[in-house]
């Protein structure tokens, strides 16, 4: 969308220009048929503007990656955010948390209303607050728990999924060390020197790719920043 609103503009200027200076004009009186070449300028601009457009996708779209660090970008912001805010000298919830300290302040004017209005309608309508109050919170006790059932059953689920990875990831583990330790009686090797090696990599490994998400961030800051000059001018 922002790559056609940059072509709009230009585009239709020129098209309007262009079309001046071929002499033509929308008044049919005065031009009930265009010459060819007028007809012509119009279907090669209508669909030249569509060839420009897809082809600047097509150059632009293996640049747009962002979906792929929406993660690192996420906990970037954040991290921004949480260091502004205690500087500032605010104190800082973490998103989860502010998240149910909205919901609680929600949930309790949603509650007040409630009330009022609940006595609004028995004071109208001559019935009893408190029994009508009653029936709505043995209903809703009934609806909650049912949600409670339902959530535990998700829980439960997924506690049997992590301990299952978790397995698994054990049992991985245990057949690599089982490997490592035949591999080194056979060769004559020190386990614990060749264990060293395999976590030493490991370590390398996750360093590097970490220092490529800080270089990306650093990259994607930087494009930030020159777009943010660019708007200001």
């Amino acid at each position: 969308m922002a790559i056609q609103n940059l072509l709009y503009a230009p585009f239709a200027g020129g098209y309007e220009s262009s079309l001046l200076n071929m002499g033509f004009t929308d008044n049919l009186e005065v031009m009930p048929n265009p010459s060819d070449n007028i007809k012509n300028f119009m279907s090669l601009a209508f669909y030249l503007f569509d060839i420009i457009l897809s082809s600047a996708y097509v150059i632009l779209l293996p640049f747009v990656d962002v979906e792929k660090h929406i993660g690192t970008i996420s906990r970037e912001l954040i991290s921004r955010k949480r260091e502004a805010v205690i500087a500032q000298g605010k104190t800082w919830y973490d998103p989860e948390v502010q998240d149910q300290m909205e919901r609680a302040e929600l949930a309790k004017e949603h509650e007040e209303d409630r009330i009022a209005d609940l006595k609004e309608l028995c004071a109208k309508k001559g019935l009893d607050f408190e029994t009508e109050n009653a029936k709505y919170l043995a209903a809703k006790k009934e609806a909650d728990e049912k949600q409670a059932e339902k959530d535990k059953k998700k829980a439960e689920k997924a506690a049997a999924k992590k301990a299952n990875q978790e397995a698994r990831a054990e049992s991985k583990e245990a057949k690599r060390v089982a490997a490592l330790k035949a591999k080194c009686e056979k060769q004559g090797l020190d386990f614990e020197a060749e264990n060293k090696k395999y976590f030493d990599a490991l370590a390398e490994k996750k360093a590097k790719k970490a220092d490529e998400e800080a270089a990306w961030r650093e990259k994607e800051l930087q494009k930030y920043r020159a777009f943010q000059s660019w708007m200001g001018h």
